[in-house]
C-alpha cells in the first residue's frame, strides 16, 4: 500500500505515476507467487478505479517462425527470435543490429558485424564498452570471466563476460562473443538482470549463435571467345 498527496492544482490533464515491483527473488526475497492480482486505486478515501494483472511463468523466447535477417556486405545470417523486431545502423562499416523483445523486459540485445582487425584485441573492446553501459545503469562490477567455444556451425569463438551488482545487490551481466571469419568480426552482445531473465536470456543468446550462417562467396571465371 502506497499514498500520494496531491498538493498542486492541475487545471490541465495531467497524471500521478504508480509502480508495482515484483520482488526480483534476493537471498531474503521471494518471487512473487504465479496467479491474478488486483490493484485498487483510492482517490480521497474512496475507490476510484481497479485494475487486474496476471503474473505467469517465464517462457523462452522461441525460433519456429524462421524470421532471418541476411546481410549481403558482411555475408551472413542470423534467425531472428519470433515476434522480435530489429534496428538496423550501417555507420563507418559496421552494421550494428539492436534487437527488440516482443515482449518489454529489462534486457538489451544486440549484433554487430565490421572489420575485425580495428577492434583487435577483442578483450580491450569488449571490456570498454561493458564498462561504459555499466557506468549508465550505475552498475558494479563484481567479476569477469572468459571462454574459447564453438558455435553450431563448427566456427570458433571467444566469449566474455562480466558480472555486476546494482546499488540493491541484484546481479546483472553482460557477455559478449565474438566470432572471426573472413577477416570480419561478428559480435552477439547482451545484458540482463540474471535473478528475472537469467533462462531466457541465455536461451536466446545461444539460439541466434547457433543459427550464425556464413555466405560462401563462389569465384566466377570469363572466357573470351576469339
Amino acid at each position: 500500500e502506497g499514498s500520494i498527496d496531491i498538493k498542486d492544482n492541475y487545471y490541465k490533464p495531467s497524471y500521478l505515476g504508480f509502480s508495482f515491483e515484483l520482488s526480483k527473488g534476493g537471498d531474503n526475497q521471494k518471487p512473487a507467487a504465479l496467479g491474478k492480482y488486483r490493484v485498487e486505486v483510492y482517490l480521497d478515501g474512496v475507490l476510484d478505479k481497479t485494475l487486474e494483472f496476471e503474473v505467469v511463468k517465464e517462457s523462452p523466447a522461441t525460433f519456429k517462425k524462421g524470421a532471418t535477417y541476411s546481410n549481403e556486405a558482411f555475408g551472413f545470417s542470423i534467425v531472428v527470435p519470433d515476434d522480435w523486431t530489429y534496428e538496423e545502423k550501417d555507420d563507418d562499416n559496421m552494421l550494428t543490429l539492436t534487437l527488440k523483445p516482443a515482449a518489454i523486459i529489462e534486457a538489451a540485445f544486440g549484433f554487430i558485424a565490421t572489420v575485425a582487425q580495428p577492434l583487435k584485441p577483442f578483450e580491450d573492446f569488449a571490456k570498454k564498452e561493458a564498462e561504459s553501459f555499466a557506468k549508465k545503469s550505475n552498475w558494479t562490477l563484481v567479476d569477469s570471466k572468459s571462454r574459447d567455444y564453438k558455435i553450431k556451425n563448427g566456427t570458433s569463438a571467444k566469449e566474455l563476460t562480466y558480472l555486476y551488482r546494482d546499488q540493491n545487490d541484484s546481479q546483472y551481466v553482460i557477455a559478449y562473443s565474438f566470432i572471426e571469419f573472413n577477416g570480419n568480426a561478428y559480435i552477439l552482445y547482451i545484458a540482463f538482470d540474471d535473478a528475472i531473465y537469467g533462462d531466457m536470456a541465455l536461451s536466446i543468446y545461444s539460439g541466434i549463435l547457433n543459427s550464425l550462417v556464413f555466405k560462401t562467396f563462389e569465384a566466377t571465371t570469363e572466357t573470351t571467345l576469339g
